[in-house]
């Protein structure tokens, strides 16, 4: 349809009519646009939903519009857009139906499901389908409205671990009829009718102007209104505008228009003016708007009557002259917000939405830890990338912590702890076994933080933990079910035959390994959280957790599942095993901001943003107040983090109005974001402005493109002057990016508003994240291009023209909500990319940036984190691209080489078979070669063996014939000497004559010559002669001067044997003195001992008979008494073997002691026997020598030469004999010394030794011993301390465990445990009585042997209290196996029905336990000191024994020492004579040998020369003619004999007299070193003289004195003995005397006994579940919460009373149900009434059962409950009883310094019990007078009042206390 709006000029009474000439059938959104008149200014709403412009669309346009698709399309990818699905109108009742089309682009079947349905009317066909690859499913919607009304919806569809979601949309409005809108003053004419009329009615003066109006097409899948709803806005518009066109006056057109108007108005030149309004919103807009059309309505209504209200730029209408428009040259936008230098009502709350928006990046960005399941690949995805190196770093750290070596230590230490059993879980409660401990073990270890618990199994089981699918929760869920509470290794290695039976043993395995892992975990976790691995705002445990620290985990498993630990952290301990790491409150804060203006104001977050983006050492956090609960804490913390942004360089100067920490805290705006920007500034642009970088991409950039300059930029920056060089260098890079594209970059505001730069810089680095085609490029900048052209021709045709029509753009509205579109759009492309770029923080959104003016602080903020994310991962990009260029090089490097090692390869083939081949020819060539060679060596060896027969042939002949010579030579021979013996016969008796002359003559030459060598050989002989008796000489002395030698060293040994043997008998008696001082002293330990144990004894006893009496066992008592026997028996135990041991160690170090000296004697003696006895052998032997030698002499003067050879021989002979057997006796005796010396060495080495390590045992053993004394002492105390202050702390376990068996035993059958009592108590009777028995004939046997066996007495009394001990412990440990805690059950069962018997004795019993009390601590402290005194005495005494010993032992070792030196020097003088005579006998051997050699050589040439002469005579007659020439050659060789023998004598004799000179210079050398030893052992023989006459000093003067100390420790130990025996007779006599009392006691009360027993079985009988402490408690507090009666509430307290007095849980119990403000609040209801009096006192009853356990600080923190004490005190003060306990609960609660000082702070306290105590003081006076009156009448008994002053005197001083130490810290 088209719409006629006629506005005459001047207009009075303006008509809208309906021109019906198109078809109204076509459903189209209607966008109208009218021209109106200046004096007919209709005021539209800036909500208005409509465009004005015209139906002249171009069939181009009505094309390119039908072909936007109308099916909503939702794609099954990650990020993907949602889609909208609109409905339409639909009537109530009525149905229509929707196609969504889903599309599957990848290359598996898609499973989708709706995880959540539609509501609101809608409805889906199917529940799940299956999408195929690479196709779609179209999925039918239903919209079924049941009542008129918007309808908007969500389906939700689950794609694998995906979400994807769809909009829903529709219309419901059933038809009515439009009632006209009524004035004030009465009915209003329709002008409804008139419009709808034809043009016919209309006015002649009226001149209609005919405005076609445009239909535009179904919105696309982006738009949220349907059709109906925008027709029906439309219409509803238009009407509202023909109203107040009819409604306005002329008044008001005269106020607006100037006469000249009116004119020009007239003569159809008016101006004119275009109506616009705004673009359609966003969808969600749309939906608002369409719900506040009421709002619209008014609002116009109010803006027609306002005419001073300053319209909205782009949200109101906006008037525009066409025609001056068209003559200006400058260019405007569409948009006026791109303008620069517009200012922006909405810049404020930009900021804070941006800024917002960086805070939580900031603080969110350092926890991003975790890897995305089923990401993409991390080339694809550089946030996901990002993520996994963080991981992977934090990974390597992990893996370094968990290698190191005390890590590793404390590990290894723990894994054999866990293997020998030592540690070990309860074999009853198997995680693996039983679901719910597995789901309990579970829960506890998924109390850690999922990422710190996924890095700690990561390490731990060395193994990465990927997700493939689900949450990380549950992953680890399954993975500590799985992996930790059970091993698939272990159920492999242990399976049976059966599947789920396992192998004996597989329980233990798994348990063992379970108990490892899980404490490695937690140790791992503890130290790495220490050294924070993660970021340090990641919390080790989830804030839902009931653990926060690593030690409660560990107690909490421990408690649950270990076997036989009480504190398991100090079994821990011992291994390293130690845990710190404790989760503070700050770590589970929330920094996420929401609300910037309020969640800034503590201070908390500001600090944390300075530790996130300074990382200080020390976080900031740690020195804020927490927790802010007041203005005060909020400023601290505000200026502390201000303070610190100032201390790193951030400036807050200059902002206006200055910025103080007020500001902050007050939640400033202004000054709050330009601290905010001042901070974002100075990080933002120091650090992640990288100028030279930017420089450098620029010019890559333009240099890529072929430009070589650019303009400067730095000019475009608006007010950062300080920083205009990094930013003029970032806007050139943006500039550089975005000109190619055709976008022009001015500043930091408008430039961006359309997002298109953004876009492209995205897309220039990451191409794939953001393709540029993406990108919508035509937007409201671009807008006003587009439409100059138009404007300037709408603006010529409107000059000729003349109206209105001619004027008007009928495209604008529809290309500005385009334009619009679009930028959002882009703003949508670019949220995803940065998304999947990460690193980048989304401070710029669409509606801050599109159709508004950008903040240019967050545009500068956005793009230095986007330039410094895009150029890190650039460079990451080339650096990859350079690695993988570099490795594609190398690849390609190593093709070729290996292409060229195949080449090569192949040549090396191809040459082998060539070379084979050539081998293969030459093979043949040689084997023919060699067959050749054969044949010819065959023939050869035939040859030769031819040759070889023919050789033996001729040589046999030859031989033949040369033995038929011989014969024949022979046979010829033999004839002639047969001849010539005939003729020499005669010849002899011829010539004898002649030979007789010549021998005669041949003879006395021959005899000259042997007397001149006999004589040069006798002179010889003399001087060897000379030399042996020389050396017996020599010997004889060195003989004497030994045996001299060795009767002085004799005389000495002698005098050392006396000392030797007076110092044994010395050490001897001190060591008989000091066993005799030992028994004493032992014998006072043991009877100080004894004296222990019977008093222990008799404690017992006593312990025994109360409990006879009052019919029950009071546990702690005896439980004290027992472990304080039993350590008092162990530390006597210990103290007797370590006595014995020092007795043992004594006396074998001195048995040691002596086996030494008298093997060291036996060694010396033997050694001086074996030297002496050496000694006279070799002068033996000498002497014996020299007579043979002289006997030889004579006999050789004798005989001379006649029997020089037998001499010669014989001589040699015996000589050689003599000298092989002193060699062998020489050697012998050499082994025997250097074995007897070596062995002697090595017994004086190993007696050395062992004499220094005894000596070293003795001191380390006695400081050990006095060490570990006073450890012990030290234990001990620390001991009881440790004991007593854990015995509160361990209440809650005793009575948790106390609560189970309960319940346990509650289960029993009542006969069960009636027999079961009755057993015990028959048992406990004999074995009391038994012991009784013993006792008494102990006693009798200590009276009748007490003077002459008191040590044996108390060693029997010991001995019967340690039967009697083991007899209780036994009965305890058999009891405790049935029944743990019975005792405590039945004290506390008795207690409570017997009340009314235990009230009167309770007083007794007090005064009872009081004395026990009071008689223990003085036993204690006696037996303290005496036990102090005898450690120091032994400690002294063995300190003096060790020293002595010590010092004695060090002399003796000395003297031996010395001694051994002395024989060592005494051997080697020995030594080396028996050596010196050796060599002698062996020169004299060598010489006689040389000289036997030089007579066998004379002899020999004597044979050879009578040899030679005889044959020469021979010669002579044979051959007459050659005796001139024989005779010549016998003159030659008798001349060449004789020289020979004169060479070799005169060697001889050279030899000779350098051997004399070698004598005579070792004689003088043997001289000197002769006097020179005898001076040294002269002198070494004084000095140890002067140091035996020393020691012999000290020996007697240490015997006096030990004899003077032996005599006082003698003296000492008998009177000590004396005193120990009457005290033993004192005590045997008093515990004889209480035995018996004890058994008439008993005989008296067996009446009442049995009475009790009875009572007790029927109590048991009746005793019930409710009746326990837990449940009465609970019962108790319910009453005490909700019930308002009096005997209810009494009843109440009265349980509380008791239960809170006897278990510490209930305690804690009452705290925690907020039941101690409720009892103060009784307290304060109660008045003076007698039942109020009785509720109070039960009342203040509970408060002091609080007060002594550890919810002391509970009842202190109370409001008002130390002023509420004090006012009951000075009410009361009158009542003692009431006084008294109100005075006790102060009393602890001021225990502590602590708590006394809160008491102090509160006001006037102090004051008030002042006054109270002066009260008192005045009572106490008055009392104390009438005391003594008492006193005199005898009727004296203490006053209570005295004793409430003095108690309240107490208190007031601890106070004072606590008040002088606090005004002291702080001076301090």
């Amino acid at each position: 349809m088209d719409f006629v709006l006629e506005l005459p000029s001047p207009v009075r009474n303006p008509v809208v009519v309906l021109d019906e000439n198109v078809d109204t059938g076509q459903s189209r959104k209607a966008a109208v646009a009218m021209t109106i008149p200046f004096g007919s200014r209709a005021p539209l709403s800036p909500r208005t939903n409509v465009d004005l412009g015209t139906s002249a669309a171009s069939g181009a346009d009505k094309a390119s519009l039908c072909a936007e698709p109308s099916v909503p399309t939702l794609r099954l990818k990650n990020f993907a857009k949602t889609p909208w699905i609109e409905f339409g109108h639909v009537a109530p009742g009525a149905e229509a139906t929707a196609t969504l089309r889903i599309v599957n682009d990848s290359a598996r079947v898609a499973s989708v499901s709706v995880d959540r349905p539609p509501k609101a009317g809608f409805s889906v066909a199917v529940d799940s389908f299956d999408v195929d690859p690479s196709s779609a499913f179209d999925l039918a919607l239903t919209f079924a409205p049941q009542q008129p009304g918007d309808a908007t919806s969500c389906i939700t569809f689950r794609w694998g671990r995906y979400r994807l979601q769809a909009k829903l949309l529709g219309y419901c409005k059933a038809a009515e009829t439009v009632a006209p809108r009524q004035r004030r003053g009465g009915k209003r004419p329709s002008r409804r009718r008139p419009l709808r009329s034809q043009k016919a009615q209309l006015p002649s003066n009226v001149e209609p102007v005919s405005v076609p109006v445009a239909s535009k097409p179904l919105a696309s899948s982006s738009d949220n209104v349907s059709v109906d709803a925008e027709n029906e806005l439309m219409d509803s518009s238009l009407e509202l505008i023909a109203k107040k066109c009819n409604e306005m006056d002329a008044d008001l057109c005269a106020r607006k228009l100037s006469l000249d108007d009116l004119t020009a108005t007239a003569s159809n030149t008016e101006p004119e003016f275009k109506l616009h309004v705004a673009a359609q919103p966003t969808p969600r807009a749309k939906s608002n708007s369409l719900r506040k059309r009421a709002a619209f309505n008014a609002s116009v209504a109010t803006q027609g009557k306002s005419s001073t209200a300053r319209p909205r730029p782009g949200r109101s209408l906006r008037l525009v002259k066409p025609a001056r428009a068209a003559a200006s040259t400058a260019r405007k936008s569409i948009n006026p917000f791109v303008a620069s230098g517009f200012f922006d009502e909405q810049w404020l709350a930009k900021e804070e939405r941006g800024f917002t928006s960086w805070l939580n990046f900031m603080f969110a960005h350092e926890r991003e830890m975790t890897d995305t399941p089923g990401s993409a690949r991390l080339a694809d995805n550089p946030a996901e990338f990002d993520r996994q190196r963080r991981l992977n770093a934090t990974r390597e750290a992990a893996a370094a912590l968990w290698r190191n070596g005390d890590f590793g230590a404390t590990a290894a230490r723990l894994e054999a702890e866990i293997s020998g059993g030592r540690l070990a879980m309860r074999t009853d409660r198997a995680p693996h076994l039983d679901v719910g401990l597995r789901s309990t073990a579970c829960s506890l270890i998924c109390s850690y933080n999922p990422q710190w618990l996924r890095l700690g199994l990561e390490v731990v089981f060395g193994e990465l933990i990927t997700i493939e699918a689900g949450s990380l929760d549950a992953y680890l869920a399954v993975f500590v079910q799985t992996r930790l509470l059970a091993d698939p290794a272990l159920a492999a290695e242990y399976a049976g035959l059966t599947q789920g039976v396992f192998k004996p043993g597989y329980d233990a395995a798994v348990q063992k390994f379970t108990l490892g892992k899980l404490l490695l975990l937690v140790l791992f976790l503890d130290r790495a959280k220490s050294r924070s691995l993660l970021p340090s705002s990641l919390p080790l445990f989830r804030n839902e957790a009931t653990v926060k620290s690593s030690r409660a985990l560990v107690y909490a498993f421990a408690k649950d599942f270990l076997s036989g630990e009480g504190d398991v952290m100090r079994h821990l301990g011992h291994l390293g095993y130690v845990l710190e790491w404790e989760q503070a409150p700050l770590e589970e804060f929330s920094f996420e901001v929401t609300n910037i203006k309020v969640d800034l104001t503590d201070g908390i977050r500001l600090a944390h943003l300075f530790d996130v983006m300074v990382k200080p050492v020390a976080p900031l956090k740690d020195t804020l107040r927490l927790p802010v609960v007041a203005k005060m804490q909020k400023l601290h913390n505000v200026k502390t983090a201000l303070k610190a942004f100032s201390q790193v360089g951030v400036t807050f100067a200059g902002i206006k109005g200055g910025l103080k920490a007020k500001d902050v805290v007050e939640a400033h705006r202004e000054k709050t974001m330009a601290m905010l920007w001042r901070v974002v500034a100075h990080f933002t642009l120091r650090d992640l402005i990288d100028e030279p970088a930017l420089k450098t991409e620029t010019a890559r950039l333009k240099a890529a493109r072929g430009e070589t300059s650019g303009a400067d930029a730095s000019a475009t920056v608006m007010y950062f002057n300080d920083e205009a060089s990094k930013l003029g260098t970032l806007m050139e890079w943006v500039r550089t990016i975005c000109e190619p594209h055709g976008v022009t970059v001015r500043n930091f505001t408008s430039s961006f508003s359309d997002g298109r730069a953004l876009c492209l810089l995205v897309s220039e680095y990451y191409p794939n994240v953001l393709p540029v085609d993406e990108i919508n490029m035509h937007t409201t900048v671009t807008l006003q291009a587009d439409q100059e052209a138009n404007v300037a021709s709408a603006a010529a045709a409107a000059a000729g023209d003349g109206r209105w029509a001619a004027s008007f753009s009928p495209t604008i509205g529809r290309d500005y909500k385009r334009a619009c579109g679009a930028e959002r759009r882009n703003f949508v492309t670019l949220r995803e990319a940065i998304t999947e770029l990460g690193g980048i923080p989304s401070v710029v959104s669409a509606s801050d940036m599109s159709n508004t003016v950008p903040d240019e602080k967050l545009v500068i903020t956005f793009l230095a984190y986007l330039s410094s994310r895009l150029l890190m991962l650039a460079h990451e990009n080339r650096a990859a691209r350079t690695i993988q260029r570099a490795w594609a090089a190398m690849k390609l490097r190593a093709l070729m080489a290996k292409q060229e090692a195949g080449i090569v390869r192949l040549q090396a083939v191809v040459r082998g078979v060539l070379c084979r081949a050539k081998l293969r020819a030459d093979a043949v060539a040689a084997a023919d070669a060699r067959r050749l060679d054969a044949a010819v060596c065959i023939q050869a060896w035939f040859r030769g063996c031819r040759a070889r027969t023919a050789l033996r042939d001729a040589t046999a002949a030859a031989a033949a014939e040369a033995a038929a010579v011989r014969i024949q030579a022979l046979w010829r021979g033999f004839a002639a000497r047969s001849v010539f013996a005939c003729r020499v016969r005669a010849a002899v008796v011829l010539q004898s004559a002649a030979r007789m002359v010549a021998a005669r003559t041949s003879y006395l030459a021959t005899r000259a010559a042997v007397i001149s060598l006999q004589a040069f050989g006798r002179m010889i002989a003399t001087r060897r002669e000379y030399v042996v008796t020389r050396s017996a000489g020599i010997t004889i002395q060195t003989t004497w001067r030994g045996y001299m030698a060795r009767k002085a060293a004799a005389g000495k040994m002698s005098a050392i044997i006396t000392l030797q043997a007076a110092a044994r008998g010395m050490i001897g008696r001190r060591v008989a003195r000091q066993a005799r001082a030992a028994i004493v002293i032992q014998a006072a330990a043991r009877m100080v001992a004894a004296r222990t144990s019977y008093l222990a004894t008799r404690a017992a006893v006593i312990s025994l008979q109360a409990f006879g009496r009052m019919g029950c066992h009071p546990p702690r008592t005896t439980w004290r008494g027992y472990t304080a026997r039993k350590a008092t028996a162990r530390q006597h135990a210990a103290i007797i073997t370590l006595q014995a041991a020092a007795r043992g160690m004594i006396g074998r170090r001195v048995a040691r002691q002596v086996r030494a000296a008298i093997v060291i004697q036996a060694a010396a003696r033997m050694v001086a026997a074996r030297t002496s006895y050496l000694a006279t052998r070799a002068a033996v032997i000498s002497l014996q020598a020299f007579g043979r030698m002289v006997v030889t002499r004579r006999e050789y003067r004798t005989t001379r030469a006649a029997v020089i050879a037998i001499q010669t021989t014989w001589r040699g002979y015996m000589a050689r004999k003599a000298a092989a057997g002193k060699m062998s006796a020489i050697i012998t005796l050499q082994a025997a010394a250097r074995g007897m010396i070596g062995r002697r060495v090595a017994r004086q080495a190993r007696a050395a030794i062992v004499l220094q390590s005894a000596a070293r045992m003795v001191a380390a053993r006695t400081s050990y011993l006095a060490t570990r004394a006073a450890v012990i002492s030290l234990q001990a105390f620390g001991r009881m301390v440790v004991t007593r202050r854990e015995y509160r702390t361990t209440g809650a376990a005793v009575i948790a465990i106390q609560t189970t068996w309960r319940g346990y035993t509650a289960r029993k059958a009542t006969a069960r445990q009636h027999a079961a009592i009755v057993t015990l108590q028959a048992a406990a009777r004999g074995i009391i009585g038994r012991r009784v028995a013993r006792q008494v004939r102990a006693a009798i046997v200590i009276q009748a042997a007490a003077r002459m066996f008191a040590v044996r007495t108390s060693y029997l009394a010991t001995r019967a209290a340690v039967i009697s001990l083991q007899a209780f412990g036994r009965m305890v440990a058999t009891r405790r196996e049935y029944r743990t805690t019975r005792a405590a059950v039945i004290a506390i069962q008795t207690t409570w029905r017997g009340y009314t018997a235990r009230k009167a004795t309770a007083r007794q019993h007090a005064a009872i336990v009081t004395l026990q009390a009071a008689t223990r601590g003085m036993i204690a402290r006696v037996y303290t000191r005496r036990l102090r005194a005898a450690i120091t005495i032994q400690a002294a005494a063995r300190m003096f024994a060790v020293r002595t010993s010590y010092l004695a032992t060090r002399a003796a070792v000395i003297s031996l020492q010395a001694f051994g030196r002395m024989v060592a020097r005494r051997e080697y003088r020995t030594t080396r004579a028996a050596v010196i005579a050796i060599q002698t006998t062996w020169r004299g051997y060598t010489a006689r040998k040389a000289t036997a050699r030089q007579h066998a050589a004379i002899i020999t040439l004597q044979a050879a020369a009578r040899g030679m002469i005889a044959r020469h005579l021979a010669s002579t007659l044979r051959e007459t003619a050659a005796k001139r020439r024989a005779e010549h050659v016998a003159r030659f060789a008798r001349l060449t004999s004789l020289h020979m023998s004169a060479l070799r004598i005169q060697r001889a004799f050279r030899a000779f007299a350098l051997h004399k000179s070698m004598l005579e210079r070792v004689d003088k050398v043997l001289t000197l070193q002769t006097w020179f030893r005898a001076c040294l052992t002269r002198k070494a023989f004084l000095a140890k003289r002067a140091a035996a006459l020393s020691i012999q000093r000290a020996v007697r003067e240490w015997l006096s004195r030990r004899a003077v100390a032996a005599a006082r420790i003698q003296a000492l130990s008998r009177g000590r003995a004396v005193r120990v025996r009457l005290a033993a007779q004192n005590a045997a006599a008093t515990r004889i005397q209480a035995l018996a009392r004890g058994v008439l006691v008993r005989r008296q009360t067996d009446d009442r006994l049995a009475n009790l027993r009875s009572r007790l079985r029927e109590i048991n009988a009746s005793v019930t579940e409710d009746m326990k402490l837990g449940n009465r408690t609970q019962a108790a507090l319910a009453i005490l919460l909700t019930s308002k009666h009096l005997t209810h509430i009494h009843k109440a307290c009265s349980n509380l009373e008791v239960s809170t007095r006897l278990s510490f849980v209930c305690c804690d119990s009452l705290a925690g149900n907020d039941a101690v403000p409720i009892i103060f609040t009784l307290i304060k209801s109660c008045n003076r009434s007698k039942p109020h009096v009785e509720l109070l006192k039960i009342a203040l009853n509970i408060l002091r059962n609080l007060a002594r356990w550890r919810t002391v600080d509970l009842v202190l923190s109370t409001p008002g409950s130390v002023d509420i004490i004090i006012e009951l005190m000075q009410m009361y003060r009158d009542k003692v009883d009431i006084f008294l306990r109100c005075l006790s609960l102060m009393r602890l609660l001021a225990a502590k310094r602590r708590r006394a000082a809160i008491i102090v702070a509160v006001p006037l306290a102090v004051r008030r019990l002042t006054s109270i105590q002066s009260i008192l003081n005045r009572k106490a006076t008055m009392e104390r007078k009438l005391a003594a009156k008492r006193r005199r009448a005898g009727t004296d008994k203490p006053s209570p009042v005295i004793q409430s002053a003095e108690q309240l005197k107490s208190l007031l001083s601890t106070l004072g206390a606590a008040a002088a130490s606090s005004a002291a810290a702080p001076s301090k």
